[in-house]
C-alpha cells in the first residue's frame, strides 16, 4: 500500500508540474488532488524538493538500468529526447526552477553512464588503460551534457531529432577511432 501511495503522490505531482511552475506548487495542492492527508505526504517525502529528487533519481535509474548493448548511442539519445518531449512542460518547469541542480546532477550521471557503456562497447577488446578510458569518458560526457543543456536552454526545440541524426551521420566512427588512437599512446 505504501508504494502505491508514494506512486500516486509522484504521479499527481507530475500532473501539476505539467500545468504550472515548480515554485507555485504546494503540498496542500498535491494532497488535495491526490486525495490523501498531509501526514501521508510527509510519511513518504520530507518536502517538495525531496519528492522532485525522488522522481528525477527514479527516472535516471530507469535510463541507466536499461540494457543498451543492442542499440546505438543515437537510439539511446532519441529515446531520451522523446521521453523529454513527452514531459516537456514538467522538464521546462524543473529546469527553470531553483531545484534545477537536482535535475542537472542526475543528467550528469546519466550522461556518464550512457557514455561509459558506449566506450565499453567500442573498446570490447579492452585495449584502453583506465586513465585513457576515463579521459575519453569525461570528454564525451561533457559533450553530451553540454548538448543536452543547450537543448534545454533552447526551450526543447523539436528539430533536435533531425539535428541528432545529422550529427550522428557526421560523427559515425569517431568513437572507435578515438579508442584506437588512445590505445596506441
Amino acid at each position: 500500500m505504501a508504494d502505491f501511495t508514494a506512486r500516486a503522490i509522484r504521479e499527481t505531482f507530475l500532473q501539476i508540474l505539467n500545468e504550472k511552475p515548480l515554485a507555485s506548487i504546494t503540498v496542500k495542492e498535491i494532497v488535495t488532488r491526490c486525495g490523501i492527508n498531509r501526514n501521508t505526504f510527509y510519511y513518504h517525502f520530507h518536502d517538495i524538493p525531496s519528492l522532485l529528487e525522488d522522481i528525477v533519481e527514479r527516472d535516471a535509474g530507469k535510463i541507466m538500468s536499461e540494457d543498451r548493448k543492442h542499440c546505438s548511442l543515437e537510439d539511446c539519445l532519441e529515446d531520451a529526447i522523446n521521453f523529454t518531449l513527452e514531459h516537456r512542460n514538467a522538464v521546462k518547469n524543473i529546469y527553470s526552477s531553483v531545484s534545477r541542480s537536482i535535475f542537472e546532477q542526475s543528467l550528469w550521471r546519466v550522461c556518464g553512464h550512457v557514455v561509459s557503456s558506449y566506450v565499453d562497447i567500442a573498446d570490447e577488446k579492452g585495449r584502453l588503460h583506465d586513465d585513457k578510458r576515463n579521459m575519453i569518458i569525461q570528454y564525451l560526457k561533457a559533450v553530451l551534457f553540454g548538448l543536452s543543456s543547450l537543448w534545454l536552454e533552447s526551450g526543447l526545440d523539436e528539430n533536435i531529432l533531425t539535428q541528432l541524426h545529422s550529427i550522428a551521420a557526421l560523427k559515425e566512427g569517431d568513437l572507435e577511432e578515438l579508442v584506437e588512437k588512445a590505445s596506441r599512446t
